[in-house]
C-alpha cells in the first residue's frame, strides 16, 4: 500500500485503496491472531484515510460476512445453515455483491467516502447473537481455506491498485474490474 501510494497515487494526486478485512468489531473467537491483524488493517485504513486525504487518496475497507463461493462448499452444511439463520436477510452473500461494493469504492462515485469500513453481511453484524462467520462456531478450528484466503488476500492488490489508479474508469472498465474482483473472491474466499 505504501509503495503504491508513494509511487503512483500521491504524485498523481488521486488513488483508491480498498482493504478486504474480516469482521472483527465483535471479536474473532478462535482466531485471535487474525482478529488482531484485521483490526490493525482497519485502523490502518482509518489512519491512512486521514493522512492521505490531502493527496486525493481515498482509503476504505470492506468486511464481508459469509459469502457463498466455491470455498464455502468445503464447510459443513450445518455451518452454512447457522450463518443463514443468524443473518436478518436469511441468506448468504454472493461474490458479485461484494465485488459491486469494492468497484463502487474504487470509482469516482465514492469521491466523498474515505476512512470507512463497510460490513456486507446481510445485517448479520447487527444481530445480538454471537457471530457465526467463515470460521464456524465459536471455538472451532480455522479451516485451511480461510488460512489460504488470508495468505492470498493481497493477490489482487497489484491489479486493483493499477486499475484504481486510473484518473477515471469508463463503465466497461468498471464492469471488467468487477468481474476480476468476482473471480478473485470466488477463488480465494
Amino acid at each position: 500500500t505504501h509503495a503504491v501510494a508513494n509511487g503512483m497515487f500521491i504524485p498523481q494526486k488521486r488513488g483508491r485503496i480498498v482493504n478486504i478485512i474480516a469482521q472483527v468489531a465483535r471479536g474473532f473467537p478462535g482466531m485471535v491472531h487474525t482478529g488482531a491483524a484485521r483490526a490493525g488493517v482497519e485502523n490502518l485504513t482509518k489512519t491512512l484515510a486521514i493522512e492521505w486525504a490531502q493527496f486525493g487518496v481515498r482509503v476504505n475497507a470492506v468486511a464481508p460476512g459469509v459469502i457463498l463461493t466455491s470455498g464455502t462448499k468445503q464447510y459443513p452444511p450445518q455451518l452454512l445453515e447457522a450463518a443463514v439463520q443468524h443473518t436478518p436477510l436469511h441468506r448468504l452473500g454472493s461474490a458479485e455483491e461484494v465485488s459491486h461494493l469494492i468497484v463502487y469504492l474504487a470509482s469516482t462515485y465514492a469521491d466523498f467516502v474515505t476512512g470507512q469500513t463497510f460490513y456486507i453481511d446481510g445485517g448479520a453484524s447487527l444481530y445480538g447473537c454471537r457471530r457465526i462467520g467463515i470460521m464456524g462456531a465459536p471455538g472451532a478450528n480455522p479451516s485451511s481455506n480461510f488460512q489460504t484466503w488470508l495468505q492470498t488476500q493481497g493477490a489482487i492488490a497489484t491489479r486493483f491498485h493499477t486499475t484504481a489508479a486510473a484518473p477515471t474508469l469508463r463503465r466497461e472498465e468498471l464492469e471488467t474490474f468487477d468481474l476480476v474482483v468476482v473471480d478473485w473472491l470466488q477463488r480465494t474466499y
